[in-house]
């Protein structure tokens, strides 16, 4: 990897955890968590979260962090504000799996990929009869990491982009372009090698337990399969 694509991603990376347009601020509230209690000045005051090394071999977006993420953000001191770390579950139990990884290979894990969401501020949530995660629109996600997405992709050391949820394949038009529905573009299970040169694009589904088990549900087996292409893919990239 050259110099400049070492300096590009320092830069990139500076950049997301200095934005200050606060998009999501009107929306919070104040919220109760795991038995303690967080105002609104708490939460606005999160900075976005990213996951950056200079080397990256793989650049992960997903849809935005999880109330988890950023609640456990304001405690951590780590660049990433702890989104990979043992205390964020979901990084441990569910996304490591997915690449064939284990508690053991966090720090490996970190330095080979480049982790960006879509939106890299929490964008709250719907109150429905349960809470929901709310998506971030179309417009919010070209705002926020459509700013960076062309400079990400001219990186030379990058080989692999995983899209993880519909979200993140919004930044790839080209993806999709006959809009068909997230689960059939992902159970089709087609790597991409048309849309970056020199880089190959996956989508995957958003590996949360409750989405993997509604998904082995409705498309048997599709979810393991795709991991196993992913684990096979990332042994590539990152060798």
């Amino acid at each position: 990897m050259n110099q400049r694509s070492k300096l590009e991603l320092n830069e990139i990376a500076k950049e997301v955890r200095a934005c200050d347009r606060r998009c999501f601020v009107r929306l919070y509230q104040n919220i109760e968590w795991n038995g303690l209690s967080y105002t609104t000045d708490d939460l606005s005051s999160i900075r976005p979260l990213i996951s950056g090394y200079q080397e990256p071999r793989i650049l992960l977006i997903s849809q935005a962090p999880s109330l988890q993420a950023w609640i456990n953000s304001i405690y951590n001191t780590e660049r990433d504000g702890g989104l990979i770390g043992k205390g964020n579950s979901f990084f441990i139990k569910d996304l490591l799996p997915a690449f064939g990884l284990g508690e053991e290979d966090v720090e490996y894990f970190r330095h080979k990929v480049f982790w960006i969401h879509s939106c890299n501020c929490y964008p709250w949530f719907r109150k429905y009869r349960h809470r929901q995660d709310r998506r971030p629109t179309e417009g919010e996600i070209n705002r926020c990491l459509g700013r960076w997405l062309p400079r990400l992709i001219s990186i030379d050391s990058i080989k692999g982009i995983v899209l993880m949820g519909e979200a993140s394949t919004r930044l790839f038009p080209k993806l999709n372009p006959m809009r068909m529905k997230f689960t059939e573009l992902v159970t089709r299970m087609r790597i991409r090698t048309d849309i970056c040169p020199g880089k190959e694009i996956i989508p995957i589904y958003h590996q949360s337990r409750k989405n993997r088990v509604f998904n082995e549900q409705i498309h048997r087996g599709t979810n393991k399969k795709l991991c196993d292409l992913l684990k096979k893919k990332f042994v590539e990239w990152t060798s």
